[in-house]
């Protein structure tokens, strides 16, 4: 049986490794991804300890259902983004390989800050992945956001284990109830917030329309999909199993994720843009599987996560394509290129209908 921790490490050892030898670094990320995706399917449940130290005290990484469901979806939609997006690869490699260990990373531990650490890895190779397409100055706006929601999230943790001592997830599943509501009503509302802005929940999604609209063949499957999915899963974890939020606190949540999802939908019918549709789709989705996770519907959530990885790979990877093609991603345009291929037009006609249910 395979140690999950590979699944972190053999990332970045390609990475370094990529460093001093450049000119195969585009070889050693493809090789990474296979072998992690491989490697997932023969990872054993259970807790895996760093360091020597057993939890609370030390670091681990659980590998129960969810998570290991987590990481078996995310590698194989990892490999399958960057295929799509092979001929955009160029110097970015090594990028990728820090971001699919980040990613990895934020599913399998079992430790706050230890989730912060891959949570910034996974981010600054966002960031640095996102220059790819030229668009600077919305690099910056995701940054100082991505920046803002991580101090957040840091700052809830902190007020954690000062009050608990521990930051294993496991042990304050148990203990998080026995804090004072104050407390409590502080951290939920930190994290909450801190995620939010890469769960692209209003009002903390003012980065998302320039960096979903603008995005090409390689960084369409990469942040609708591979990044959009992970920190789904990593709000369910959160806000299913670790914290609990009840009363007014939760009406505000379950009221912001509506409005997201009802905000998003109609300017979608307003844009004629391909790739903006689907900027605001992604938001409405956001806010429907955030939605259904804080309200116990773990399951639906799940479906619908699946759901919405897999066709939002096809319809952004086809309006970046489109656009490529054309200098336009406009439904005009679309709709030639869906007559002249009917089998491109068919994959983005299911994968739309598959977001809606049928």
């Amino acid at each position: 049986m395979i140690n999950p921790v590979l699944l972190i490490v053999i990332p970045l050892l390609l990475a370094f490794v990529g460093v001093m030898f450049k000119n195969f670094s585009k070889s050693l990320l493809f090789f990474g991804l296979v072998l992690n995706t491989i490697f997932t399917f023969f990872v054993q449940k259970g807790s895996y300890e760093i360091g020597g130290w057993q939890p609370p005290f030390g670091i681990n990484l659980l590998v129960d259902n969810y998570s290991l469901f987590g990481i078996i979806l995310i590698n194989i939609l990892f490999l399958v983004s960057t295929l799509i997006g092979m001929k955009k690869i160029g110097k970015y490699s090594l990028p990728l390989l820090i971001a699919l260990a980040g990613l990895n990373g934020m599913v399998l531990t079992n430790d706050l800050f230890n989730f912060y650490v891959f949570f910034e890895i996974a981010t600054i190779a966002a960031y640095i992945i996102s220059t790819l397409q030229e668009k600077y100055h919305h690099t910056f706006n995701y940054l100082v956001l991505g920046s803002v929601g991580s101090s957040l999230y840091l700052l809830g943790i902190i007020i954690v284990y000062a009050a608990v001592g521990s930051l294993n997830m496991s042990d304050l599943s148990v203990h998080f109830s026995e804090l004072s509501q104050n407390i409590q009503l502080i951290v939920s509302i930190l994290i909450f917030s801190g995620l939010a802005v890469e769960a692209k929940l209003l009002p903390f999604n003012s980065w998302v329309r320039g960096i979903y609209s603008n995005v090409n063949i390689l960084t369409a499957p990469l942040f609708s999909s591979v990044y959009a999915s992970t920190i789904f899963l990593v709000f369910g974890r959160f806000f299913s199993n670790l914290i609990t939020v009840n009363g007014p606190l939760f009406n505000i949540f379950i009221t912001i994720t509506f409005i997201t999802f009802i905000f998003a939908e109609a300017s979608a019918i307003s844009t004629k843009n391909m790739r903006e549709i689907l900027t605001f789709s992604s938001v409405g989705q956001a806010g429907l599987i955030t939605g259904l996770f804080l309200i116990g519907g773990g399951y639906a959530a799940i479906l619908q996560l699946i759901n919405n990885a897999f066709a939002k790979i096809v319809m952004f990877s086809t309006a970046a394509n489109v656009y490529e093609n054309n200098s336009s991603d406009s439904i005009a345009k679309a709709a030639g290129i869906f007559r002249k291929y009917p089998l491109v037009g068919f994959g983005f006609t299911v994968s739309a209908l598959s977001l809606i249910g049928l």
